[in-house]
């Protein structure tokens, strides 16, 4: 059962991390297989969850470890983490750049139900982008991981409620940047966040998402059998 927290750079290494009967194998250049259980000090760090960070690793890991400790404390993020954490799935949290461009994170699957990375890269930690990226990985592992609207809502849902029941305070990801009624949306953040909510509340997140966010107007809002993990969470 194993999250990988790898340090910068190394992805150079031409790592493929791949859980077979929970066991992790590291594929490297020269084809031979390593058990990662055995070179996780220098390739990868098994993070389990929920424990004390070790004193001898890199500062980069330690800042993710001790972010996914403050995600795991809240009550949907020990719910995500642990459906996350099981056998044959490997979930590799990189410090390397985004592969698709500049970009404080992303979350990349290694195929439906099957893992992936999540790549974070913060100059100072800021646990909403990793949990973020963490709720894109559970939507995977419940095939529902094509991007799309209501993903993007319910990632952004997810990661502002691990901030507030973390710190006591937090919208960021959910601050209306457009001009249209920016007060509805946000009485329907609000709504959804507290857990006394209705499909329509939802609904108007996900219709009004693109008027206030930039950058999304390519994606459908929703795709077939996407459902309301977040809600489902929320309501466990």
């Amino acid at each position: 059962k194993n999250f990988i927290i790898t340090p910068i750079d190394s992805d150079k290494h031409d790592i493929s991390a791949n859980s077979e009967k929970g066991k992790i194998i590291i594929h490297v250049n020269n084809n031979k297989e390593l058990d990662l259980r055995k070179i996780v000090n220098i390739l990868g760090y098994i993070y389990t969850p929920g424990t004390p960070c070790p004193d001898n690793l890199p500062h980069d890991v330690k800042e993710k470890w001790n972010a996914m400790n403050t995600i795991y404390k809240t009550k949907e993020g020990k719910i995500v983490i642990d459906a996350m954490n099981v056998e044959d799935i490997c979930y590799k949290i990189s410090s390397d750049k985004c592969p698709s461009g500049p970009s404080s994170g992303e979350y990349v699957s290694n195929g439906s139900n099957v893992g992936g990375t999540m790549y974070i890269n913060w100059t100072s930690m800021d646990v909403g982008i990793l949990a973020h990226e963490i709720f894109h990985g559970y939507q995977d592992l419940n095939n529902q991981g094509q991007a799309s609207i209501h993903n993007e809502v319910q990632a952004r849902l997810f990661a502002t409620g691990v901030q507030r029941q973390a710190y006591a305070t937090g919208m960021s990801q959910l601050v209306p940047q457009g001009n249209l009624l920016p007060n509805v949306f946000t009485y329907n953040v609000e709504k959804v966040l507290l857990g006394s909510y209705s499909m329509t509340n939802l609904q108007y997140l996900e219709d009004n998402f693109k008027s206030h966010f930039g950058g999304y107007n390519n994606l459908k809002v929703r795709i077939e059998g996407q459902t309301d993990l977040y809600g489902t969470l929320k309501n466990n």
